[in-house]
């Protein structure tokens, strides 16, 4: 059976949620010309409101595939990852 596309949460104080190919995989099988890779920090919006997170930011990671930008690759770093992913 393949697990590639079946999304996987990790439930740790800072929830890590991900789907489809790691950027390493992605690369070899497709090749770096071939991956756009996306990277974003966020605030969501219940940390704007708590003075105890400081400066702390979630990630998001996109894996897409060019030259149409299909994404076959997700990552997300921090709260209620599992309904995001």
């Amino acid at each position: 059976m393949d697990y590639v596309n079946v999304p996987t949460t990790v439930f740790t104080p800072l929830e890590y949620g991900c789907i489809g190919l790691a950027e390493e995989e992605a690369r070899k099988q497709y090749g770096d010309e071939n991956l756009a890779v996306y990277h974003g920090l966020f605030k969501p919006l219940e940390w704007v409101y708590s003075d105890n997170r400081g400066v702390d930011s979630g990630f998001c990671k996109l894996v897409c595939l060019k030259p149409n930008e299909k994404v076959i690759g997700f990552h997300y770093l921090g709260p209620h990852a599992a309904e995001v992913t």
